[in-house]
């Protein structure tokens, strides 16, 4: 976990210069003026003891654990064996989009793009839920009140990821969410990032460090405390599960 530093050049870059000594003063960027957490869920004890991640599951499901000997590391959420039982990673800490700078990043992988649903993104909620659904028309349900991210559920009428928002109720949603037009692969890595404006008015979406989307109103509103979360459930009796390769998140403090 924490920033990937390759030499010293690199140590100035992020940390700021060296004196005459060699010892490195730190920059104005880095002046504990931004938060940042990158996990790469390297871990040898206790995942959620030794993490800023709290983890979650339905009675059925599995508790989110890191996957011993994977390379890079690895943390997998499975779902239950009941309809509609998750697993969840969800950030001990909330921040607000009007502290500026929010973004939320993560590398996954679905077993299998069949009765499933996974979310990533921020929610307002630290609660085990599945942040929001979609139906057989492609109508996007909320169940947390403030929520930008995305969804892949195949209860949708389009399987694809969704970009998704909404903003102080359930039933007010962004302007501009909607199916983005990228599907999943099974067993294939995916890097999904959300960046949200200052104003929570809006907020751009990235798949593999392409733009598949962009909400411009009602998005969240810009002072809830909002949480960085990956959330999988079945839509069947048939156990998924999601590997996460890492997780990035950073914004103003």
């Amino acid at each position: 976990m924490g920033l990937k530093i390759k030499n010293a050049d690199d140590l100035v870059q992020h940390y700021g210069t060296r004196d005459a000594t060699g010892e490195h003063t730190l920059g104005i960027e880095k002046a504990r003026g931004y938060v940042e957490i990158f996990d790469d869920f390297v871990y040898s004890g206790a995942f959620a003891a030794a993490s800023p991640w709290a983890t979650l599951n339905d009675a059925s499901a599995t508790t989110p654990a890191v996957v011993a000997g994977a390379v890079n590391g690895v943390v997998r959420l499975t779902t239950g064996s009941t309809d509609n039982e998750g697993s969840q990673i969800v950030g001990w800490a909330g921040a607000t989009a009007n502290q500026g700078g929010l973004v939320m990043e993560a590398k996954v992988k679905i077993s299998a793009i069949t009765t499933t649903a996974v979310y990533v993104g921020f929610t307002d909620s630290t609660s085990i839920e599945e942040p929001a659904l979609v139906d057989a028309s492609d109508a996007v349900t909320s169940t947390a009140t403030d929520l930008v991210g995305f969804i892949f559920d195949t209860d949708s009428g389009t399987d694809e990821w969704f970009v998704v928002a909404t903003a102080d109720s359930h039933t007010t949603a962004a302007t501009g969410q909607g199916a983005c037009g990228t599907a999943p692969t099974a067993a294939t890595y995916q890097t999904l990032r959300v960046e949200v404006s200052a104003d929570g008015a809006g907020a751009k979406f990235f798949i593999d460090g392409a733009k598949v989307g962009e909400t411009t109103a009602n998005t969240v509103s810009a002072d809830a405390v909002l949480y960085p979360t990956i959330v999988s459930h079945n839509r069947t009796t048939a156990s998924r599960n999601i590997d996460v390769d890492y997780v990035h998140v950073a914004h103003n403090r």
